[in-house]
């Protein structure tokens, strides 16, 4: 699932959604707002290293893709995680970067 479609879906878009309709206060919206868009934000900071951060699997930076057979870094950062741990990810580079091949047998 693509992330913008995750964060379509999580609680805070809904929230937000909510406080368009006036099904709920708008405060407690924008925090929820906010608060997706720190987590969103945060995940991508953990790429910031994304060329010199080698995968947590197999320890390679550079593997050919199967698919097109291209070298990539590893690509996949898990976002699914608690805020504390994107934090982590993000001020001290992400612990848990892997291939994609590697991320989908998992």
């Amino acid at each position: 699932m693509c992330v913008l479609t995750h964060f379509q879906r999580s609680a805070a878009c809904r929230a937000l959604l909510e406080c368009k309709s006036g099904v709920v206060p708008q405060a407690r919206a924008s925090q929820a707002g906010a608060e997706a868009l720190e987590d969103l934000l945060l995940w991508l900071l953990s790429y910031r290293n994304l060329f010199t951060q080698p995968s947590v699997v197999d320890g390679q930076l550079l593997v050919n893709e199967p698919m097109s057979l291209n070298p990539v870094p590893p690509l996949f950062r898990p976002y699914k995680v608690p805020r504390e741990t994107l934090r982590v990810q993000a001020t001290q580079g992400s612990q848990s970067a892997m291939h994609i091949h590697n991320a989908l047998e998992e």
